[in-house]
This record gives structure tokens, C-alpha cells and sequence, in this order.
């Protein structure tokens, strides 16, 4: 019974998660890089305080 579970289970390691999850990011980033900003607002506060 055991050998059967086997035979039918199967894994994907932490390598290809991680392969899977840089490809994806990877793509998104280009397609969000890729897009024009002009019509875009994107409004920014930049608070730097050096004591």
C-alpha cells in the first residue's frame, strides 16, 4: 500500500517553487515597467530627517 501512495503522490521541491516564484516576479516587473506613466499620477511625500 505504501508503494502505491507513493507512485501516485507527487512534490515539487523548494528549488522549483522558488524558480516558479523569480520567473513570475520577473515578469511582472517587466510588464509593470513596460507600461507608459503618463497618464499615470503618482503623488510622493519624501520626509529625510539627518540628526
Amino acid at each position: 500500500m505504501g508503494e502505491e501512495i507513493q507512485e501516485e503522490s507527487s512534490s515539487t521541491s523548494k528549488s522549483t517553487v522558488s524558480r516558479r516564484f523569480i520567473q513570475g516576479t520577473q515578469e511582472a516587473l517587466f510588464e509593470l515597467m513596460s507600461r507608459p506613466l503618463d497618464e499615470d499620477r503618482c503623488p510622493v511625500l519624501l520626509i529625510n530627517s539627518v540628526r
